[in-house]
């Protein structure tokens, strides 16, 4: 919506500018942003869908954008597409992706701060946005040049406003610099304009050149460390904590007089595929068919309360004791 909204507001700006170009031209843009942007947007309206049209709706979403089968379809697509156009086919190189882990890992450090790039990403747009205005009324828009032409006689590059930023952005964020968008700086002839000019690529190169930059790399190294710490521990978790109780390696361990071993009460004691097994045999059981602890377990499968808990029928038989139990919703959030 945001997005959106700033298209908008670019559009009015150049409507009323006196090199306006056809409207159709804004009518066709915003609708195919509209079209691009109406299904997500939708979906996440969509929280809880209450009729059957809207929920088979949401099923087919949530089937499409579900990451294999979204990059299979894309795969796909490019394949068909690819008998008519061929550079299409290396697309499907990409698909390395699902087979290496570590590339995984490595789309996933930035695909998952999106926002604080989208955020960024807009920050970018904001600066550019800024410097265009001051260098289309305070330079003129005669400075503002394209230098991919004759270096001793560079052509103008727009007209308007909107094309000065279209341009300038494309200039600035690859080069990091809006020295090659503009004439060279006035000599020490003028000493009001070499000094605006200084102000201006200097401070446009530390703020874009530097430091939004240097902020998007951070975003991204951090997102790296996190998913670092998060692999490292789930496979401490899983290497040395039941996956049922939780009962932690070391505290079995220490724990004196116990013949309780971890391996056993993990894989056998607490087998995880016979509690699923379990939970399938009581979906499919009346509850007036159900002993005792089936019904109570039938009536509480939405909560945990019936999951055993830093403990272990070994230790209980032993009259031992974790002593740092969790509740059931501290266990539920790890």
């Amino acid at each position: 919506l945001g997005f959106l909204c700033f298209f908008g507001f670019l559009c009015l700006v150049h409507s009323i500018n006196k090199y306006s170009v056809d409207e159709a031209v804004y009518v066709e843009m915003g609708s195919f942003l509209a079209y691009l942007t109406a299904p997500w947007v939708l979906r996440k309206y969509l929280v809880i869908p209450k009729s059957k049209v809207l929920s088979t709706y949401c099923a087919v979403y949530d089937t499409i954008t579900y990451p294999p089968i979204f990059v299979h379809l894309l795969l796909m697509i490019s394949i068909f597409v690819g008998m008519d156009k061929a550079y299409f086919f290396t697309f499907t190189l990409l698909d390395c992706l699902n087979m290496s882990e570590l590339l995984r890992g490595t789309v996933k450090a930035v695909t998952r701060p999106a926002r604080a790039l989208g955020e960024t990403a807009a920050l970018f747009v904001i600066v550019v946005c800024c410097y265009t205005a001051v260098s289309f009324f305070i330079f003129g828009r005669d400075d503002i040049v394209d230098k991919t032409g004759v270096d001793d006689d560079p052509g103008g590059a727009c007209n308007t406003l909107i094309e000065c930023f279209i341009w300038s952005l494309y200039v600035g964020i690859r080069e990091g610099d809006m020295e090659p968008a503009l004439v060279d700086a006035p000599g020490f002839d003028d000493p009001g304009a070499f000094r605006n000019r200084i102000i201006y690529d200097v401070s446009f190169f530390i703020i874009l050149g530097v430091l939004l930059f240097d902020v998007v790399s951070g975003i991204i190294l951090d997102e790296f460390g996190a998913i670092r710490e998060e692999v490292s521990e789930r496979e401490d978790k899983m290497k040395n904590e039941t996956f049922i109780s939780g009962i932690n390696r070391e505290k079995i361990e220490e724990m004196e007089g116990n013949d309780v071993q971890f391996d056993v009460v993990n894989e056998v004691q607490q087998e995880k595929w016979n509690y699923l097994f379990f939970l399938i045999y009581l979906s499919q059981k009346e509850l007036s068919d159900c002993n005792g602890p089936e019904a109570f377990v039938k009536k509480n499968i939405g909560e945990t309360t019936w999951v055993p808990q830093r403990t272990c029928l070994a230790m209980e038989r032993a009259g031992l004791k974790d002593e740092e139990e969790k509740s059931a919703e501290e266990l539920l959030e790890e």
